[in-house]
């Protein structure tokens, strides 16, 4: 078997157009599961069966002839030797899929089919199980997803392109429905795979997404960069190792896919060694004055530098931020937006849960010691320590109202590293999901006045 790749996610995710384009630019080949249930439904419902006559569907799936021709970015299918390719996407076929894909006969013979395709060729499957039931060891796993409203529209302007125009009140309500079917079954349900790398298609056009995912498998989860930058990175990494021997922990937890990172702020040396020692390449951000400086402007842009105006909210490093991330290139940031000496505390500033806001990406803590006194770590007598935390889930997508409840949560996890920071303490556990949600009933508040209300990325200084 060749690398599998599995795009998972809802209706109108954007997934087939995606996975296909994914498979074109790798030269894979695309695997359409829903294609497959859909073939099934068009045999089913020539025969006048339906999903509650449970007894006969086994017989059914034995005696099916049906065959799948993958070439490239094309999927084409046949039962009992008819080519069915061209009725799958019609709506009563879609209807009737949907149902009979909660049975185990049904499930099984799909399964089958598209592992002894994947065995043949490295391949692009989408679906809505492939990551956790069909394809649990795929080499990168990928769930796309879209708010109810966006993912509607875009099935209404496919009906409509295909001469079937339907409002779009129905279509959400269809679709709605479909998401409820999905996620309640208990055969297979709908739920991203928990090593997935998690893409918000809202906002972001097909050719974004295939290239991203593309981008991902090519670097190992995360897009490779330059020469120059991954030369820099290993070249500066094995130094720092060398000459610090900084104690790292915690790479385990870093997810792949685009994610912020959240640091406390100790000394100058803290982007540099962020960026060395985690373990996916991160952009980072930097004063604007810096970008002034000839020469060095076009190194520190090459190592991923985004240009800051410090002082307050800067829209212009706040949508270079988001880009790099819809890039796949993860964003170091300071919530506190400046150097913080151990022990004394400083207002963190609504930047890094206002970006994790926007761009929908989990936000991983991490807590340096030793960074202000790298002396001590060069005569071997303290070590410069970095430590990774469990990632905390996105905010609340609808609006600012619990940023200041996810700040406060964001830095409690920062400061819990502090004692996970020796290697005899357990690492610690993520923090309470209601703790992070300002629809839950005892979601904490900030304390008065704790969190800085500029909106702006969170650099340091």
């Amino acid at each position: 078997m060749g690398d599998v790749i599995t795009i998972d996610g809802p209706a109108g995710a954007g997934k087939t157009t995606t996975a296909r384009a994914v498979a074109a630019a790798l030269g894979f080949v695309y695997l359409d599961s829903g294609a497959l249930y859909r073939a099934i439904a068009v045999a089913a419902g020539a025969r006048g069966l339906l999903p509650e006559e449970g007894a006969v569907w086994q017989a059914f799936v034995d005696g099916l002839r049906l065959e799948a021709q993958p070439a490239g970015s094309e999927f084409r299918v046949r039962v009992d030797g008819e080519e069915v390719t061209e009725r799958l996407r019609a709506p009563e076929v879609a209807a009737l899929a949907s149902r009979i894909a909660t049975l185990p006969e049904v499930r099984a013979l799909v399964r089958r089919l598209l592992r002894g395709l994947a065995a043949q060729s490295s391949c692009v499957a989408e679906g809505r199980d492939m990551g956790t039931a069909v394809f649990a060891d795929a080499k990168l796993k990928i769930f796309l997803d879209a708010p109810l409203a966006e993912r509607a529209r875009r099935r209404q302007l496919e009906l409509a392109a295909a001469g079937r125009g339907q409002e779009l009140g129905e279509v959400e309500r269809q679709m709605a429905a479909r998401d409820e079917r999905d996620r309640g079954r208990e055969l297979s349900p709908l739920r991203p795979p928990e090593d997935a790398v998690r893409i918000q298609t809202a906002g972001m056009t097909p050719a974004e997404q295939s290239a991203l995912i593309a981008a991902l498998y090519r670097g190992g989860g995360w897009p490779a960069g330059s020469r120059f930058h991954r030369a820099v990175r290993a070249a500066g990494g094995a130094l720092v190792r060398l000459v610090l021997a900084p104690r790292v922990g915690g790479q385990a937890l870093v997810p792949r896919g685009p994610f912020i990172l959240a640091s406390n702020h100790l000394s100058y040396l803290d982007p540099p060694l962020l960026g060395l020692l985690c373990p996916a390449p991160v952009a980072f951000l930097a004063k604007r004055e810096l970008f002034r400086v000839p020469g060095f402007s076009h190194l520190i842009r090459a190592l991923y530098a985004i240009p800051l105006r410090r002082g307050g909210y800067d829209k212009q490093a706040l949508e270079a931020a988001l880009e790099s991330l819809r890039r796949g290139i993860p964003v170091t940031v300071f919530p506190e937006g400046t150097r913080v000496r151990e022990g004394e505390r400083s207002r963190p500033r609504r930047g890094a849960a206002a970006l994790a806001r926007l761009a929908q990406v989990p936000v991983v803590p991490a807590r340096l010691e030793g960074s202000d006194r790298p002396l001590r770590s060069l005569l071997r007598r303290e070590p410069i320590r970095l430590r990774f935390g469990p990632p905390l889930p996105p905010p609340d997508p609808s609006g600012a109202a619990g940023d200041g409840a996810y700040l406060e949560a964001l830095m409690a996890a920062i400061a819990a590293l502090r004692q996970a920071s020796d290697a005899r303490a357990p690492a610690p556990r993520s923090p309470d999901a209601r703790a992070l949600d300002p629809r839950a009933p005892d979601a904490r508040a900030p304390a008065p006045g704790a969190p800085d209300s500029g909106p702006g990325p969170t650099g340091g200084r």
